[in-house]
């Protein structure tokens, strides 16, 4: 039985890991056509216009499809009963939040061309909204599988569709090449929510219809307000920078902004699947009462974050230059600065990660919660400090500062309620050798720099250079 659910847990890591990195990359490469085609500006529309909309998708769900996932997966027999109810509170929640999105968007927004993007956009979000709901039931049938395929096939479908409307026939209808990308995520969302409920009522035998019962929304609700809550504080450090960029009327500036930032969502792609394969573990341990498996699995999950995150966040610093150049062209140069400043918030990223879900596993979430409020007050605070000042790159210095202090207060709550902490000899050794390997591989870097090798073949020899050391110090030295 137990070797029967830890191969579960490896095939879904497998599957959504697939998934996600699969995904990001192949997103990423839209964003970078969409960002060299449409320009700083017309690019800085659509990222104030999505980061809206990114705030508003998690409004339509509140945290339901979580809550979802755990009680249907709790009591399969009780939940079925309820999937019709929370389908139907979840389309309200949905066509709410859609009308006031367009709604406001006249009364807020001068610009005509972002409004047409977020009229177009909010489809996204609404098929958007309802594929996370699919997907939630999926996961409570161990059925991550088709959750991964609907995931990839969605992003298939935008990038294909939206590379070739932006080579090919970037104004069609007569729209600007901005609101044709809208149409591209509207219409990958579309076909894979379509695509996903027909998967579902097939392979799960269970239908989908709306079913009106105050009593279980008054239940998912009184369940799912802390989780939403959580979320949307979260999102705040992901939008709120670019959403009051884009209200100042900085869209050029936004989209240099913008662009740095998508490279550093792809950097921290590797975290998605060493947590999801050291969650469940951790979680068990916590769960049998074992502390020096609790100890050892946290130090495990530190020391591989440390090892990615340091060189990373160093050689994205040291290669800012060229690697924006290399990825968006010349004119988003003005970026490289705040480049700069978020690999220094990824570095903190990284290092945060193990102790927010050690939290988590231990059943500490308030913690975490009131963490992410705590950093969510000071992004805004800091935002509106430090933009008007020094444009997007106080945007970039208001993250950084947020993160960090996440970073110092996550440490000290779990040092504080669970006992654990980087203050161990044996991590210490790790972070040393880490440390040591990164300024090595720094060196190198500058050394490959000053004969202009290809930025491509200095990442390589970069990375080739630190496994190598790694490896060495791990093995021979220290």
């Amino acid at each position: 039985m137990k070797r029967l659910t830890k191969l579960t847990i490896l095939k879904n890591t497998f599957w959504l890991g697939l998934a996600e990195v699969f995904s990001r990359f192949l997103r990423f490469f839209l964003v970078i056509s969409a960002a060299r085609i449409l320009g700083a500006t017309n690019y800085g529309k659509f990222s104030f216009a999505t980061q809206i909309l990114f705030i508003s998708a998690i409004l339509t769900d509140l945290g339901i499809s979580p809550i979802t996932t755990r009680e249907l997966a709790k009591n399969q027999a009780a939940g079925k009963k309820e999937i019709s109810s929370i389908l139907s509170l979840k389309t309200i929640l949905t066509l709410v939040i859609w009308g006031i999105v367009i709604l406001s968007s006249f009364i807020f927004i001068d610009d005509p061309v972002v409004r047409m993007i977020l009229a177009v956009l909010v489809l996204d979000t609404v098929f958007g909204s309802f594929i996370k709901f699919i997907n939630a039931l999926f996961e409570a049938h161990q059925k991550m599988k088709y959750e991964a395929i609907g995931g990839i096939t969605r992003s298939i479908i935008i990038v294909s569709l939206g590379l070739f409307l932006l080579f090919y026939y970037p104004s069609l209808f007569q729209y600007p090449p901005v609101v044709n990308l809208s149409w591209v995520y509207a219409v990958g969302s579309i076909l894979v929510a379509f695509i996903l409920a027909i998967v579902y009522q097939r392979k799960i035998k269970e239908k989908l219809f709306l079913l009106i019962n105050p009593i279980i929304w008054r239940k998912i609700l009184s369940l799912s307000w802390p989780v939403a809550l959580t979320v949307v504080f979260a999102s705040i450090y992901h939008s709120m920078d670019s959403i009051m960029l884009g209200f100042w009327g900085m869209m050029t500036e936004n989209g240099w902004y913008a662009a740095a930032y998508k490279i550093m969502d792809v950097a921290l792609t590797p975290i998605v699947w060493v947590s999801a394969s050291f969650f469940p573990v951790l979680s068990q341990k916590f769960k049998d009462v074992q502390g020096k498996e609790q100890q050892k699995i946290f130090l495990s999950h530190l020391s591989v974050l440390t090892i990615l995150g340091f060189p990373i966040a160093i050689g994205g610093i040291i290669l800012a230059p060229q690697i924006i150049y290399f990825v968006y062209g010349a004119s988003y140069q003005p970026t490289t600065l705040s480049f700069q400043i978020l690999m220094g918030a990824l570095l903190f990223i990284y290092l945060g990660n193990t102790f927010g879900q050690t939290l988590l596993a231990a059943n500490y979430q308030k913690y975490s919660f009131w963490v992410t409020a705590a950093g969510a007050v000071l992004n805004v605070i800091l935002n509106l400090i430090l933009i008007p000042i020094y444009s997007f790159y106080g945007a970039a210095a208001a993250t950084l500062l947020t993160y960090f202090f996440d970073f110092c207060l996550i440490v000290y709550l779990t040092k504080k309620l669970v006992g654990l902490s980087f203050w161990q000899k044996d991590y210490l050794i790790v972070l040393v050798k880490t440390i040591l390997s990164t300024a090595i591989m720094g060196w190198f870097i500058w050394q490959l720099l000053a004969v202009h090798l290809n930025i491509a073949l200095i990442i390589l020899g970069g990375a080739f250079s630190y496994g190598v050391l790694t490896i060495l110090f791990n093995y021979y030295f220290l």
